[in-house]
């Protein structure tokens, strides 16, 4: 991120905006020391690379802004997850209202959160917030933030005032407004000035500001003046900016809460029982109420451009979950599966609902014209989707299977590991197929692969074939949404990555092969442990073909990482 020079506003409506100095008659004297703090703290962190400014107004009281880039907090796949733009800033606004304007160690409280994503350009052109977008974790990162400075506010106050008595010290040397000017000039030139050079310019000149920029621009005097600088003012310190910088404490706190979404509640906060691959609500009814209700951990309008089919597919996996209306599947909306069934009814076609993204308008509004709770039922659909799911590109895919196919990941990091470590210890696994009913792929994708106890023709477990026609008998045929491009023959599969416990002809104990002593009257594997098996690639079947003769044991891909995904995301898949 580069420097800014100019100041980030977030002003309101016919907003009077004042700049305080220190030749100001507004207000007492702490007043214009906590500002010229806040301008110090501002200085600092657009020279650290971070775009930072703020505003003293007489009506809204003081606002202060930060952004910084998410590029080297998480990577695509967390951006993703979070539903975070890569090439927006995560900005910050704190607000406090106040008459006369006063900031943090005069105000109870740390006033208003707001937590958005914005461009480069709308920082540069000093937008106001109304103009930067909402994000997946924006509620979520406002309350948990909040929370934090209510708990932290007193020593924060502290650290402030104990630096505002360092400040008038350093008054006495050289009017602080001065030496303020010195180093917004320095940081717009590109020349290399500190704390102690800039009070002894200005200390140097009495204040003549054409002196200073002269001064500047001549490197062997400078280079005198650092020099004198070190020795006369070697008491006045550089503020302890890790100490004391509320901005510099919002944003390492934000980003270590972008780093680890994952791992909490996205409403309540309660840690889940293991990391997953998606920020999303724990078990608790109220969470999915109000995670589907605000629109959290996802950017909907930035899925739907980008993986369309993706989209399409899981909007036809939950309408055939909702007709199906089984007890198992729940649906936070207040009228359930029907509210769910009668919405998806009339959802648009998801290149119709791209278009409307492209050209700038309101993709609520257009499918809200459909149904009243079209839109926040859909992003419900792709915010809880805890899958990774990703295109394989054509030249990668499995030979003699279906076009549409898609690198799946639903074990989560955690589940992923201890794969890992039953591979190792049992020598290795092979690859089987598994075939589903389309209504129960919405379960699936959420919650991944679950073991049969019950109806089962040979026993509890997860049922597999090696040969993808076998599997083909398993996987009933519905339609997907009216709407859906993959029209009324979807069906779909996975390929599955299996702990090779035991043998063909032994059992492992969890692991059963066809023919082998426990599973001698079943033609297929059946897997009792969920831990043994996790799901590496995803098949939409759109036709009626009942014949695809490939064989899992022929079916090589690249490395997975623990994380569940291919090294490569799409992997180099080869026949």
């Amino acid at each position: 991120m580069s420097d800014d020079d100019d100041d980030y506003y977030c002003s309101g409506p016919d907003e009077e905006e004042i700049e305080y100095d220190d030749t100001s008659d507004v207000g007492a004297s702490d007043l214009i020391t906590e500002t010229s703090l806040l301008q110090l703290e501002v200085q600092y962190l657009r020279m650290k690379g971070f775009r930072a400014g703020h505003l003293v107004s007489e009506l809204y009281g003081v606002t202060t802004m930060v952004g910084f880039s998410v590029n080297d907090v998480c990577d695509e796949m967390q951006m993703r997850a979070a539903g975070l733009h890569k090439d927006l800033f995560v900005v910050i606004a704190l607000t406090f209202p106040s008459s006369p304007p006063q900031y943090l160690a005069k105000c109870p409280g740390p006033g208003k959160v707001t937590v958005r994503q914005s461009s480069d350009t709308c920082l540069e052109n000093k937008q106001t917030l109304t103009d930067a977008v909402e994000f997946g974790l924006w509620w979520t990162l406002e309350q948990r933030l909040t929370e934090h400075l209510q708990q932290h506010w007193d020593q924060l106050k502290q650290n402030c005032l104990d630096e505002m008595t360092r400040m008038q010290e350093r008054d006495s040397e050289a009017p602080w407004s001065q030496v303020m000017n010195v180093l917004n000039l320095a940081n717009e030139t590109g020349v290399q000035v500190d704390l102690r050079l800039a009070t002894l310019l200005v200390k140097r000149s009495a204040g003549r500001f054409d002196t200073i920029q002269e001064c500047l621009f001549d490197e062997e005097r400078m280079d005198k003046l650092r020099k004198q600088a070190a020795t006369e003012f070697m008491y006045m310190d550089e503020p302890d900016w890790p100490k004391f910088s509320l901005l510099l404490h919002v944003i390492k706190f934000l980003k270590q809460r972008i780093a680890r979404c994952t791992e909490k509640c996205i409403v309540c906060d309660k840690p889940h029982p293991l990391k997953l691959l998606k920020p999303v609500a724990c078990d608790s009814p109220l969470c999915n109420y109000q995670m589907a209700n605000l629109g959290l951990g996802v950017n909907l309008e930035n899925e739907i451009l980008r993986n369309p089919t993706v989209v399409d597919f899981l909007i036809s996996t939950t309408f055939a979950a909702a007709a199906a209306n089984n007890k198992y599947t729940r649906f936070p909306f207040e009228d359930g599966a029907e509210e769910v069934h009668a919405a998806l009814k009339l959802c648009p076609r998801v290149d119709d609902m791209s278009k409307i993204i492209e050209k700038g308008e309101s993709l609520k509004d257009f499918v809200e014209q459909k149904h009243k709770s079209l839109y926040k039922i859909i992003r419900w659909i792709i915010a809880s989707n805890t899958s990774h799911i990703s295109p394989i590109a054509k030249e990668h895919r499995i030979k003699d299977m279906p076009e549409h196919q898609f690198i799946l990941a639903s074990s989560t990091p955690a589940a992923e590991a201890r794969f890992q470590e039953l591979k190792e210890k049992n020598g290795g696994t092979f690859y089987a197929f598994h075939g589903s009913a389309l209504n129960s792929w919405h379960s699936i994708l959420r919650g991944g692969l679950k073991q049969l106890d019950h109806r089962t023709a040979y026993g509890p477990g997860i049922y597999m074939a090696t040969n993808a026609t076998t599997s083909l008998g398993y996987m009933t045929t519905a339609a997907g949404f009216p709407n859906s491009k993959l029209g009324a023959q979807l069906r779909i599969m996975a390929l599955c990555e299996v702990i090779a416990e035991g043998s063909s002809t032994q059992c492992g104990g969890r692991v059963h092969r066809p023919k082998c002593e426990c599973n001698k009257q079943s033609p297929h594997i059946r897997v009792e442990s969920e831990e043994c098996v996790v799901t590496r690639v995803l098949f939409l079947f759109t036709d009626s073909c009942c014949t695809y003769n490939v064989d899992a044991k022929n079916i090589k891909l690249a490395t997975i990482d623990r994380s569940g995904r291919s090294r490569s995301e799409a992997a180099n898949i080869l026949a």
